[in-house]
Parts: C-alpha cells; sequence; structure tokens
C-alpha cells in the first residue's frame, strides 16, 4: 500500500508557514498542553509532538534564521512550483469570480482555524470552486497544500460536512487527531476541545461515532472507499441496482442539505492506468449516482495526464475546475548509488542522516567561537529511511540503533501493535527521535515540514511511490537529501506474483513500464534526475537540461571527460565470452559474475570446456586491474543492456522473479562474427564509466598515496621507487619486491619500539648498518658503485630475513663475489645482538609463563586472561535478526556472549539454544571473537578453556613477528580483508607446500599446520580489535 499523499500537518505545520500562528492561538495551545486532564493520551502525544516543532519558531519573521526566511520567500514567489495552472486540454475554466467580500470573508476564515494571513497559489481558486457547486480536480505536487482545499469549506460561516475518502486508515487518524486538537480548539470558542472531524472504517472502535455523523455532529468526516463502495468480505461487490445502508444514510444527509463537499484523496487508485489500482476505488463512481448535485473534488500528486483524463472520466466529473503546479521540488539534493554490502551502505547511511546536521554545528561554532564541531557530540538530521520488507526494517534499525544509539533510531512496519507505532510516530513527529525506519507499503503518513533526508534501502516499486515518498524531505523548502541505494533485483522482483497478483491487464502494464522507468532512472549517469523526474510526469523542465543539484549534473561538471565514458571493451570482454560460452545458455547476475571471477556455481560450471576458462582468465588479464571485481561486472552489465550488447529477460520462479543475460546478435555480429576462439579486440566500445570502477581507481590511489607517506615518515626517498612498483604492490596476489622490502623492514621496527622491545629495534638497525658498511668496502674492492653491489631495499630485505646460508643469500638476489664474508658477518651478528629470540625481559607481565612445543623451542607468552579492545573492527557488522512481530533479535554472537558474561560455560551455550538444536561449541568460541571485533570486553582464558588446540598453543611474541611477515608475505591485510582462506595466510608461515593432498604431506607438515591455524585466528581477531 502507498503513503497517502497529505496529511494534516503538510497544512498547519509546515516550517516556514507555521510562523504567522497568532498569538491567541499560541497562548491557546500553551495552555492545552499544561491541561493534563485534556483528552486522551493520543491527542495530548500530539499536541505536544506538533506544539514542540512549531511553537518555537511561532514568533516573528525576526526570529527566523535566513533559511527560512529564503523558504518563506520562495512559498511566495511565482515559482513554477507552485504555480497553478488554469486550463488542461479536456475542462474549460470558470468565467466568472467569485466578489471580493467573499474573499476577505475565506481570508478571515483560514486566519481564524489556520493563523495563516494568506492562501498558497492556487488555494483560494479551487476552494471557492468548490464551494460554488463545482467539480474541481486538484493535480498538486507533495507539499503543496491540497488538503486545506477540502478542509476550509467545511469550516467556513454555513459550510456543511466535507466527506474524504482515504486509503490509509492510521493517516485518517492522524488527521483526525490534529483536526480536533488545532481546528477543534477554535471552533469550539470556549477553549475546550470541539470534535470537528472522525473517521469510519475497519479500524473506528467507538460504534457511536457513525450515529454522531448523521446526526451532523461533525464538519469533516474520513471514510475508506470499501465503506463508500461495499466491498464484500469475498472481495465481490453488493449490487449496484441497489444502495447499502452506509449509502442511503448519505443520502438522507444530502436530502437535509448537509453535505457540502465529497473529496477523493489518492484519486490516482481510480485509474487502471494509475500506478497503484484498485478495485475499491473504481466503485467510487457510484458517488455521482447515488450523491447527484454534491461536488466531487479528486486529489492526487502522482497521475500523468492519462491518468487525470481517466480519473475526471470514471468519476463522471462535470466540467471540472482543474488546478496543476509542477511537480519539481527545486530544494531536493537527489542522488542514487549501488548497494555495495551492508557494512559499507551502512556507512553511507550514517554519513547522510549526519552531514547537513554537521554543517549546521560547524556554523554555530564559528559564530559563536566554541569547540570545534569535532568535539562535540553527533547530532543527527530528522530522516526516514524507507526498506521493501520488515526483516530489512529491523535489520537496519538495529543496526543503526548500534551505531548511533538507541535513542536515535526507531522503527514503523504493519507487524508492530497499532500503540508502538504510535509511539514511534509521536517521537519522531516531536523530534525527540531523529531517525525513523519504516516499510514503504505502510508508509509513515508523515507530513514533517524539518525531514532533511529521505533514503531509499532498496528502490521502491514504482516511479510514482519514489516521487511521492521522496516528496517527505523539505517540506520547508530548506535543501534537503534524497538518495536511494539500489540493486538490480530490487527491481526484478517486482515483476513476481507477490507484487503483481490481483492486478487487471492495464494495471499490470503500467505497473511494470513505471518501474522499468524507474530503473532506468537509477542506473542513468549522465542525464539529470530532476528532469528524468518532470519527463515522466509529462513535464518539460523550466530550468533546461541540468538542474545543477542532483549527482548526475554534479558529476558531469566536476569530472573530466575520461571517467564520464570510456572503451571499456577489455573490460567487459570477459562478460561477453562467458555468456558466449556458457552451457546454460541465459545467466543469472550471481551466476554471470561467478563465472566470470571463476568462482564455482554450487549448480555447476557453466563452461563445457576448459580452454573457454583459460580464455576468459586471459580476457581479465588484459583489463583495468580495476574492473575484475563483482562490483564492477554487476554495475556494467547494465550498460551493455541499454547498448543492446547483452539481452535481459525476466523469468519468474517458485520463489519469485529474476533477470537473466544473454549475448545479444550485435555484439555476436561486431566481435564474434567468425566464432573464433580469439574474439576481435581491435574495436571500441564507448560505454558511461561504472561508478564500481571510479571507486576502485580512487581507493588504488589511495592506498598508494597512503603507502608513500609511511614509506616518507621512514625517511625513504620515494621519488627512487617506479610508480609501476607501487601499482604492482596494491593488486591481490602481486608484491612490489622494493615496496615490500621497504614497508616490513619500517613496520617490524615500529612494531618492536611499540611492544617494548627498544633493545631488539636497535639490534636490527646496528644489523642493516653492518650490512650497508660491507656493501659500500665490497664496491670499493670490485670498482662498482654501491647501488651495484646492493640496492637499498636489498639491503633491508636481508637486514629483515637474515639468511644465514651463502644459497639463501644468493636466493634473495645477492649476485656480487664475496658473499660468504656477507653470510659470516650476518651470523656473527645475529649471535652477538640475540636477534633470533625476543629477549624474556621484553615480557614484563608478571602473568606471562613460557610453553614448549615441538617446533618452536620456547617462547614468551602473551598474557591473555581478559581482553579488552580498544576500539571495534570497522568491518564489523551488526544485523540483527526479526523476531516475531517484526520485534528486534540480537544476532546469535551477541546472544552467546551475553549468555557467557553471565557465567555460563561455552558447551552449557552450545546445548541450550532457543531454536532447540544445538550447535558445535567451536560455534560459540566464533561468537565470542566476533564480539571482541565489535568492542565487546572478553574473559578470553574462560572462553578457550575447553578447546586444547588453543589452551596448550598460545600466542608468543615471535608468533606475532612471523605472523606480520606472512601478512605481507601473502599480501592479507587481515584488518582491511574482510574474507581470506586460512591456507592462504599460512603459505607466508610455513615451507612445506600446504596445497599438497593430506596423504603426502607428512606428519610434521601437518603438526606444524595444525599449530598455525589456531594462532592466526586469535591473531588476527586481536589485530582487528586493536589489541595487537
Amino acid at each position: 500500500m502507498n503513503i497517502g499523499e497529505d496529511e494534516w500537518e503538510d497544512e498547519l505545520f509546515d516550517g516556514t508557514v507555521a510562523c504567522v500562528f497568532t498569538t491567541a492561538e499560541k497562548k491557546l495551545a500553551e495552555r492545552n498542553i499544561n491541561n493534563n486532564n485534556n483528552n486522551n493520551n493520543r491527542k495530548r502525544d500530539y499536541t505536544d509532538a506538533i506544539l514542540k516543532t512549531t511553537i518555537k519558531k511561532c514568533t516573528t519573521e525576526e526570529g527566523m534564521d535566513g533559511r527560512e526566511k529564503d523558504a518563506l520567500q520562495l512559498r511566495a514567489s511565482s515559482s513554477p512550483l507552485y504555480k497553478t495552472k488554469r486550463a488542461m486540454d479536456f475542462a474549460s475554466q470558470p468565467t466568472s469570480q467569485t466578489k471580493t467580500t467573499t474573499t476577505t470573508t475565506l481570508k478571515e476564515t483560514l486566519e481564524k482555524y489556520y493563523g495563516y494571513s494568506n492562501f498558497r497559489p492556487g488555494q483560494e481558486e479551487v476552494i471557492k470552486a468548490a464551494m460554488e457547486g463545482r467539480d474541481t480536480c486538484v493535480f498538486w505536487s507533495t507539499g503543496s497544500g491540497k488538503s486545506l482545499a477540502y478542509q476550509l469549506p467545511a469550516l467556513h460561516e454555513g459550510g456543511k460536512m466535507s466527506i474524504v475518502v482515504s486509503p490509509l486508515i492510521s493517516l485518517m487518524q492522524d488527521q483526525v487527531t490534529a483536526l480536533n486538537n488545532t481546528v477543534g480548539n477554535i471552533a469550539d470558542g470556549s477553549g475546550g476541545n470541539n470534535d470537528i472531524a472522525c473517521f469510519l472504517g475497519s479500524g473506528q472502535t467507538d460504534t457511536t461515532v457513525e450515529e454522531r455523523v448523521f446526526r451532523g455532529d461533525y464538519k469533516i468526516v474520513f471514510v475508506t472507499p470499501e465503506k463508500i463502495s461495499f466491498v464484500s468480505d469475498d472481495g465481490g461487490f453488493g449490487s449496484s441496482s441497489s444502495s447499502s445502508v452506509f449509502m442511503q444514510r448519505l443520502q438522507s444527509l444530502k436530502a437535509m442539505n448537509k453535505i457540502g463537499l465529497i473529496a477523493i484523496d489518492e484519486a490516482h487508485c481510480i485509474s487502471q492506468w494509475g500506478h497503484d489500482f484498485r478495485v475499491s476505488y473504481k466503485k467510487l463512481a457510484v458517488l455521482r449516482d447515488q450523491l447527484p448535485g454534491i461536488p466531487i473534488m479528486a486529489l492526487t500528486a502522482t497521475a500523468v495526464k492519462h491518468v487525470r483524463e481517466d480519473i475526471s472520466k470514471t468519476l463522471k466529473l462535470s466540467n471540472p475546475y482543474i488546478a496543476t503546479n509542477s511537480v519539481d521540488r527545486p530544494n531536493l539534493r537527489i542522488q542514487c548509488h549501488r548497494k555495495v554490502d551492508f557494512s559499507s551502505d551502512l556507512n553511507y547511511i550514517v554519513s547522510q542522516i549526519t552531514a547537513a546536521a554537521s554543517i549546521q554545528e560547524k556554523q554555530q561554532h564559528q559564530q559563536k567561537r566554541a569547540l570545534p564541531a569535532s568535539l562535540a557530540k553527533p547530532k543527527y538530521d530528522s530522516s526516514i529511511i524507507y526498506c521493501a520488507t520488515i526483516k530489512e526494517v529491523v535489520q537496519l534499525t538495529g543496526a543503526l540503533q548500534h551505531r548511533i544509539g538507541v535513542e536515535n533510531v526507531a522503527m514503523y512496519h504493519g507487524s508492530m501493535t497499532p500503540q508502538d507505532r504510535h509511539d514511534a510516530h509521536m517521537r519522531f513527529l516531536s523530534s525527540e527521535c531523529k531517525v525513523v525506519v519504516a516499510t514503504t507499503a505502510f508508509g509513515m503518513g508523515i507530513d514533517k515540514a524539518d525531514v532533511r533526508t529521505v533514503i531509499h534501502m532498496g528502490a521502491p516499486k514504482t516511479m510514482e511511490e519514489y516521487y511521492q515518498q521522496i516528496g517527505r524531505a523539505g517540506r520547508d523548502g530548506i535543501a534537503s537529501n534524497v538518495s536511494m541505494l539500489f540493486s538490480d533485483n530490487d527491481f526484478s522482483k517486482f515483476s513476481g506474483d507477490f507484487y503483481t497478483k490481483g492486478l487487471t491487464k492495464e494495471s499490470l502494464q503500467t505497473q511494470l513500464n513505471s518501474t522499468e522507468k524507474l530503473k532506468q532512472y537509477a542506473i542513468e549517469r549522465e542525464k539529470c534526475r530532476r528532469a528524468m523526474i518532470l519527463e515522466h510526469f509529462e513535464e518539460t523542465p523550466l530550468f533546461g537540461s541540468q538542474c545543477g543539484t542532483c549527482d548526475n549534473c554534479i558529476r558531469c561538471k566536476t569530472i573530466k571527460a575520461d571517467d564520464l565514458q570510456r572503451n571499456l571493451l577489455n573490460e567487459v570482454m570477459p562478460v561477453l565470452l562467458t555468456l558466449k560460452h556458457s552451457a546454460k545458455g541465459s545467466l543469472s547476475t550471481t551466476d554471470l559474475v561467478d563465472a566470470v571471477l571463476g568462482k564455482n556455481s554450487k549448480k555447476g560450471s557453466v563452461l563445457n570446456h576448459q580452454w573457454q576458462r583459460f580464455q576468459i582468465d586471459e580476457a581479465k588479464k588484459r583489463a583495468d586491474k580495476n574492473s575484475t571485481n563483482q562490483h564492477f561486472y554487476k554495475e556494467v552489465l547494465g550498460s551493455l543492456v541499454r547498448a543492446n550488447y547483452v539481452t535481459e529477460k525476466n523469468v519468474k520462479g517458485a520463489y519469485g522473479s529474476w533477470n537473466v543475460y544473454s549475448l545479444s546478435p550485435k555484439a555476436r555480429m561486431e566481435f564474434f562474427v567468425d566464432d573464433s576462439l580469439s574474439p576481435a579486440t581491435t574495436k571500441e566500445m564507448i560505454l558511461p564509466v561504472p561508478q564500481a570502477l571510479l571507486n576502485s581507481e580512487k581507493a588504488l590511489k589511495e592506498k598508494i598515496e597512503a603507502t608513500k607517506k609511511e614509506l616518507i615518515s621512514a625517511g625513504v626517498d620515494v621519488s627512487t621507487i617506479p610508480e609501476e612498483e607501487f601499482l604492482l604492490q596494491q593488486q591481490n596476489g602481486a608484491n612490489s619486491e622494493i615496496v615490500t622490502a621497504e614497508l616490513q623492514w619500517l613496520r617490524q621496527i615500529k612494531y618492536y619500539r611499540t611492544s617494548g622491545q627498544e633493545s631488539r629495534a636497535d639490534g636490527h638497525l646496528e644489523l642493516l648498518r653492518r650490512i650497508e658498511s660491507w656493501k659500500d668496502e665490497r664496491a670499493k674492492v670490485l670498482g662498482l658503485a654501491p647501488t651495484n653491489v646492493l640496492s637499498q631495499h636489498l639491503c633491508k630485505k636481508i637486514a629483515y630475513a637474515k639468511p644465514s646460508t651463502v644459497e639463501a643469500l644468493r636466493a634473495v638476489g645477492v649476485r656480487v663475489s664475496g658473499v660468504e664474508t656477507l653470510c659470516a658477518l650476518i651470523q656473527q651478528t645475529v649471535t652477538e645482538l640475540e636477534l633470533v629470540f625476543a629477549p624474556a625481559a621484553a615480557n614484563t607481565d608478571p602473568a606471562s609463563h613460557t610453553m614448549q612445543t615441538p617446533t618452536t623451542g620456547t617462547r614468551p607468552i602473551i598474557a591473555l586472561d581478559t581482553v579488552t579492545p580498544k576500539t571495534p573492527w570497522k568491518l564489523a557488522e551488526y544485523k540483527p535478526k526479526k523476531g516475531s512481530g517484526g520485534t528486534i533479535i540480537p544476532p546469535n554472537w551477541e546472544q552467546s556472549y551475553n549468555r557467557f558474561q553471565k557465567g555460563e560455560h561455552v558447551e552449557a551455550i552450545a546445548m541450550t539454544q532457543s531454536t532447540g538444536k544445538a550447535i558445535q561449541p567451536a560455534t560459540v568460541l566464533n561468537h565470542l571473537f566476533e564480539a571482541l571485533t565489535h568492542g565487546k570486553q572478553l574473559e578470553f582464558s574462560r572462553a578457550i578453556s575447553s578447546f586444547p588446540e588453543y589452551v596448550n598453543n598460545r600466542l608468543s611474541k615471535l608468533d606475532c613477528d612471523e605472523l606480520e611477515r606472512a601478512s605481507f608475505t601473502t599480501n592479507i591485510d587481515v584488518i582491511e580483508r574482510k574474507y581470506f582462506a586460512q591456507k592462504d595466510f599460512l603459505k607466508g608461515l610455513v615451507s612445506h607446500d600446504v596445497e599438497k593432498p593430506p596423504n603426502e604431506k607428512t606428519f610434521f607438515e601437518k603438526q606444524k599446520e595444525a599449530l598455525w591455524y589456531p594462532k592466526i585466528r586469535v591473531w588476527t581477531v586481536l589485530k582487528r580489535c586493536g589489541v595487537l
């Protein structure tokens, strides 16, 4: 179900217009806050909430800041956002105007009940047309003030009842509460409460309300379309030849001349061509037949031209007055980004909800000359984050609460109790809670004027839903951010039966077309996003081809042309070859990307021959190394489809729908015309540059700069190192001998200094000095330049590795004669300075002890009784689970950790799970290790007490040295890399081939591996939480 377009708060509590409250109204509102016995809890909550956000602003224009003044001027201007058209091609306009005296009276009514001195553009004309008995169509953008058009006629002197049809019960409840707690006070005249509004529908528990409606006790009555069209329980309708009891009673009110207007909100639901067609809305045509002579007002913000015409035709409107304005929202800063992974997406969301607040905070600090903003507690913008499912709402809410505090984040979804939803609504409306995470299906019904950020964590269903939901941001006219994080599957799933069941053929096609429009909008990287929105709603942008504020416009202005489009033939050739060779025909995104990367699919290989694998791998070697990753391949697929090199098809399965891809005839003709083994490589393929490629290039550049900075800090002249060496160092599976030697050396010295092993650091520096002296002396003897004897990086490599044989020195690259003297020098220095093992004095912890192992001898052990992390690991993901009723259940690791902290044994935790199924004790230990990466303190010795492989094989300082060395040798950074194979890491720790089959390994080789695996695990966790 979509979010309702217009709520009461839109009119009454707009951030700028609310400042025109009258003094009398402010005093009345303040008195209501102190009146604890007034109304029920729901009314008090709503009054408190709206007053917190408005009273502090409702003084004079001098009390506003610059942005509020600008916004107020915008509202008063003739901006296209509020400009009302007087005609459409299927309706004529009124030929005469109401007298000036009536205008004055309407303004008096407006100021009396709402506190406004002037109407917004177009409001007065619509209200006058309705009061003159004319049908009206109000096609205004979100936030333009539509609901005033059906409220004011009922409140005006002599006004009759307005019947308002609305699809959302929760939204109707909020509007009724707002009206009765604000306008109702004014209408009462005595300072008490006069219920002027009510709602009728399945959520109404007061059986007396309907009787009061037909006594004429209410001015504004909200009602569900089902109540009007009398839909039966089985989805059918009552007989069209006879009215329902409810309709008969409405006819009685009409006969008594008590109904002045029938308003139909969300009128786009009427049309079969609309994006959210509903059968119950289609039957609202009965209103014209059963209640002739009563003017009908249709209102919507998301209807294109042919839908507008269908609305008028279906409702049988007679020469309606048509009011339209632009759908453009100039104050919205629009962005679209592909999802990366949960951690990266979460980081992006946190940056978005804090960005604007940080700017405001910095400005305030500068004005007050106070402490820098970075030292203050973070502040967060009022933000709405939409998710597609309740599970996603729960996970994201839990992750955000873990990151920025439980008090700052609330969730809202359909499985919550009505009271919990109400509480979340009130907390957000009053700014007690800054961020709300909600399902798009249930929406929020919130018109909070100062919402600064709206984020879609996943694409909505249609272009209209997207526009509707981003419209929640910046209703006060101040610049606000809207972002969509999407993946291809977000769009393809909407073709499944779950989202299309029950739709008519016309509605289905309309929905699918709108979904495709939204997909093209999201993946577009050059065209202006605001212009695309306007074009979808059949409107010509008045600002031209570029708005200058969306991400695409900014990108086109700020980056070089080569970053907009490039020849990407080499980069996409692995994809084309995989599709060409696929034995399965069409491939899903996952199967395709896995095949390109050489991963084994659970469904089996998609290739029939090994030479096909070889050809794909050779193509990847010719590509930019920044492109050989899953993010690039997933993103570039869309560009290949748009360029007609790849064919996309949607298929349905038992659990949903997804897209599959195949090589197009165009690609076969251009690149594989002779079906040869070697594809054509002399041609070009100009495509938009995927953001994933730009991100990889940026990350590579930052890593290279960081490496250079680290080397420079140690006194290394980086200008003597070729740039290619730095590029080589950053490639997975590759190392630059020069850069690696320099980094290994400086980091080893730094490690010894920071771990209290000063003598060991000085000893290694002395060894290096002696090696360099030998180099200089040998150069004189041989008549060579010193660098031709030993390069500087080779000197450091020898000092780091301390090879003790001539063969080992030859292996590391020493080629000059006299190497025997260098070997003797190293042996003598290592023995003299005791550089083989760390001295016992380096470990001053009284809790430390030593142990004997078959392969390591006596080594000082690192005391790990209780481990206190210095910082959470930056890549740690906090992902809670969805419980019954959409509640938040802590992730498995946190449940195990909480039980362990209460004194439970690891094995007891493993045997008594809430699911009733036991798990392995090793799984619980992994949970506890994961708790360390989240910054949780852990009684380590008790945690490993049931695991001999950890108890009898504890980590030593020398182990840490060797593990650091292995990290460099294998190019595995355990802090930067989330996943890695321990076997790959082991290759840097042992001399034998770890890839050999187990039956070919010796007993001692197996024992070495068994001793290192638990140490790798512990060392990795300690590195990630900052202990080492």
